[in-house]
């Protein structure tokens, strides 16, 4: 079995790439890859497990890659921003194994957007289980696996989120699950369970939904569901 590990954070001084194969082992990030006034280019890891221990920043169309690792852990709060200049550059995709998980309890925000006037990237995820999950992007947002979160889930910066697979949200007792960013959609069940917590939707199409809060559900726009809907 193959580990790397980097201690400390890294420090890059101009766009420059970064590749890390240890595809029947461990990466370990014990730091942040590069800071958010100097971001570095594509980051693409391979790995059985990676221990993510701080945010990435990339700019320049830089995806940040991980379809290539089983589990990816978080050891600290994470901000994985592809447009960490705000320059006018499209951001780059932020990308997880489809069939893979992220875990750790602490907060993960996955931030796409082109802050200074070029394109959203795609955020790609599997199954999550964080402390609380962000995403941002006008880009497409796709799920392909169930979400957990201890505090909240919050979508509102997603404004294209597709389904490809049946997905449920589910807190942890109060959890807040904010979908109201624009259009969640595809051919799969949708649950969310927020314990006593807040669910807030805006358009949703769906082939069935289910919502279960003790607290306030708020729709601000039309709900369609092939096999109908179930607010419990």
């Amino acid at each position: 079995m193959l580990f790397r590990s980097f201690n400390d954070d890294i420090v890059d001084s101009g766009d420059r790439t970064l590749t890390v194969n240890a595809t029947n082992g461990t990466v370990t990030f014990g730091g942040a890859l590069a800071a958010v006034g100097n971001p570095m280019g594509a980051v693409t890891v391979s790995a059985v497990t990676a221990n993510l221990g701080g945010s990435i920043y990339t700019d320049n169309n830089s995806n940040v890659d991980f379809t290539g690792t089983d589990t990816v852990t978080l050891t600290a709060a994470a901000t994985i921003d592809t447009d960490a200049v705000g320059n006018n550059t499209n951001a780059g995709d932020i990308l997880f194994k489809t069939t893979g998980t992220v875990n750790g309890a602490y907060d993960l925000d996955l931030v796409a957007t082109a802050d200074g006037g070029g394109t959203d990237g795609a955020v790609q995820i599997g199954s999550v289980d964080t402390k609380s999950l962000d995403v941002d992007t006008t880009g497409i947002t796709t799920i392909y696996g169930n979400i957990t979160a201890d505090d909240d889930v919050t979508l509102t910066g997603a404004t294209d989120v597709n389904l490809a697979a049946n997905v449920t949200i589910l807190g942890d007792g109060s959890t807040n699950v904010l979908l109201d960013g624009g259009d969640v959609a595809g051919d799969f069940d949708l649950a969310i369970d927020a314990g006593t917590g807040a669910v807030t939707l805006d358009a949703i199409d769906v082939n069935k939904l289910t919502v279960t809060a003790t607290g306030t559900a708020t729709i601000g726009d039309n709900i369609t569901a092939d096999e109908g809907m179930d607010f419990g």
